[in-house]
């Protein structure tokens, strides 16, 4: 009886010891799930924050021109119209506030100097607008275009350079530290 006993405590704590290996391997497998559910999640909105921050970095990128005094001058496509620009910055500005949390430090930095930069514009900018709004001469809004042009590229180049880095390396990271959150 005792043999039978022994037997009997030997399986129920072979039983024992396979249930609870197998309730913790659920919980760290659930654990990697959901890990890796939050991961995708994340990854697929700072794909779509980036998405639209290139986008409109890229219309503002685009030159247009005309010819003025025997020769060809070149100025940002968001000042061909008092609506072209008022509607690029509110875009812009929208996609910023929007997605600025799914952007990390050296990238919101870079967009820091552009938003700074913008400002200023805005600020000459609302010297050459009518009660309406409206830029009072649009061939003076087209000047400053054009003498801001090659800033406009630069800004625009660096901070496509920088939101560039999130296809070639951060979309694979595991590890993500919003700006907002880093000291």
């Amino acid at each position: 009886m005792r043999i039978e006993l022994i037997i009997a405590l030997i399986s129920l704590s072979g039983v024992l010891v396979g249930s609870i290996i197998r309730f913790v391997g659920n919980l760290i497998q659930k654990r990697f799930e959901r890990s890796s559910q939050v991961h995708k999640l994340i990854a697929e909105k700072r794909f779509e924050a980036s998405e639209n921050l290139v986008a409109s970095i890229k219309w503002c990128q685009i030159s247009v021109g005309e010819i003025r005094n025997d020769g060809y001058v070149k100025y940002s496509q968001i000042f061909q119209s008092t609506e072209d620009y008022d509607n690029w910055y509110v875009n812009f500005s929208l996609i910023q506030s929007r997605f600025s949390h799914l952007w990390d430090k050296s990238l919101d930095e870079k967009l820091h100097i552009f938003r700074t930069y913008l400002a200023n514009l805005n600020n000459l900018l609302d010297e050459l607008r009518d009660k309406d709004g409206k830029f009072i001469d649009q061939s003076l809004a087209h000047e400053i275009g054009e003498i801001l042009h090659d800033d406009i590229q630069k800004l625009c180049s660096s901070t496509l350079k920088e939101a560039s880095k999130f296809y070639s390396t951060e979309i694979y990271a595991s590890k993500f530290k919003p700006s907002i959150f880093v000291l």
